[in-house]
């Protein structure tokens, strides 16, 4: 039990907080990549959930989809698991580690009902408290099927729905992920329809491409103050190495260079 309490105390800031999540699910969302090892035949999978219930004691995989081969795997529900903590979850330095291998083992599915026989399951589950950062890695052979498969996924723990719509839950740790062009478009429609841009964090995981615009991968937004600010656009639409996404009540958003929130030159889109 007291194992419990720290994990839900770590994600959450309060131990108050840890309580009321006792009993909910914990949805970690993020890009994945799910392989038929034979093949050496992949598919990327954007913004998967996994989530992390029962006390803490199972782990959820999505349905795994495989395009070219017109194949979908239903979700997998591993239970009786059991974690090993590291470092101080109240201090913000908590991580927590569920790794089990079965030999043979008989899984129920997600849906609770049906069951699938399993072969070779080796699984291993970090999460990392100071980025909300899951790291999934299960590999197994599935039936009958001729290949075993191998998922991984790079979650971040996101309370679902949000204003935003995405990945992350805004802080500086664990900011919101801005993966393609469909989440700038996002941030500004949360804006347009009133959501409060002040103290908010959002982070490039990809290049995104918006308007033509090219943004690299690892920067982090950052929208400290009045969402009502507004900033100038540079003449030659140059960006600075570090931005600041500032985000204009009207839905516009700029990007201002070298952090500066209030700075006279930015990229507007």
């Amino acid at each position: 039990m007291k194992k419990k309490l720290l994990l839900f105390a770590a994600i959450t800031m309060t131990a108050a907080c840890a309580k009321a999540q006792m009993h909910s699910a914990m949805n970690f969302i993020g890009n994945a990549t799910f392989t038929a090892v034979t093949f050496q035949a992949s598919q990327d999978n954007a913004k998967d959930t996994v989530i992390i219930a029962d006390g803490n004691t199972s782990v959820t995989l999505p349905e795994l989809h495989y395009n070219a081969m017109g194949m979908t795997l239903p979700s997998i529900k591993f239970t009786d698991l059991t974690y090993v903590m590291e470092g101080n979850p109240m201090a913000g330095t908590g991580k927590f580690t569920w790794e089990k291998q079965y030999a043979d083992t008989v899984i129920t599915l997600a849906d609770g009902v049906t069951e699938k026989h399993l072969t070779n399951v080796t699984l291993k589950v970090v999460y990392t408290h100071t980025s909300g950062q899951l790291d999934v890695d299960v590999t197994f052979n599935y039936g009958s099927m001729p290949s075993p498969l191998h998922y991984v996924q790079q979650g971040y723990y996101t309370v679902v729905p949000n204003d935003w719509n995405l990945v992350g839950r805004g802080t500086s740790k664990n900011p919101y992920k801005v993966y393609d062009e469909d989440d700038v478009t996002a941030i500004k429609d949360a804006v347009t329809n009133g959501a409060s841009a002040e103290g908010i964090y959002f982070q490039a995981m990809s290049d995104v491409t918006y308007a033509e615009n090219t943004y690299a991968a690892g920067t982090v937004f950052n929208l400290p103050g009045s969402a009502d600010a507004v900033a100038s656009v540079k003449a030659d639409n140059s960006v600075a190495a570090s931005k600041t996404i500032k985000v204009i009540k009207d839905g516009r958003i700029v990007i201002l260079g070298n952090g500066n929130a209030y700075g006279a030159t930015g990229l507007e889109f």
